[in-house]
């Protein structure tokens, strides 16, 4: 199936590109290292003694935490691909599925307005305000083309009269 694009996709494409490749590299072996880690911690957790048990059910805690974040951002970040490459029209023929794309889009801007009120936006030096820079807009630019396309698919797809 090939999908015609528009100029105006193209360049969400070619904005959304770039974010992509760095934030779900990110998320993807994110994931997998948490997994790793909560695994192995619960492991010897459960080999040692009752301290050692305590210590691998708190950082499990920090680390499920973690994925709770990841995991969210992941499915927006895939209901925002879906939407810009097959277009609104694909989405209003099939209303399940823009029902799907909604809620992932849903859950990766509430995933992101979390993820902004939880850090810490006083960075203490200038390699951590960098970082920080560089991290908002790997974030922001997603997450104003999401705005964007929930917008266009809550609105009431305008018809032609006849």
């Amino acid at each position: 199936m090939l999908v015609k694009l528009s100029k105006g996709r193209s360049v969400e494409l070619a904005v959304l590109i770039p974010a992509t490749w760095v934030l779900v590299t990110a998320l993807g072996v994110g994931i997998l290292y948490a997994l790793f880690v909560l695994v192995l911690g619960v492991w010897f957790g459960l080999s040692g003694d009752r301290h050692a048990f305590s210590n691998s059910v708190h950082s499990a805690y920090l680390i499920i935490s973690l994925i709770s974040l990841m995991v969210p951002a992941s499915v927006g970040m895939a209901s925002l691909w879906f939407n810009v490459v097959f277009g609104n029209g694909w989405f209003y023929a099939r209303p399940r599925c823009r029902i799907a794309v909604l809620s992932g889009l849903v859950v990766g801007l509430v995933t992101v307005v979390y993820w902004f009120w939880g850090i810490d936006l006083k960075p203490h030096d200038a390699v951590s305000a960098k970082g920080l820079v560089v991290w908002i807009l790997l974030v922001l630019v997603p997450s104003i083309l999401a705005l964007r396309h929930l917008y266009s698919l809550l609105r009431p797809l305008r018809r032609k009269p006849v």
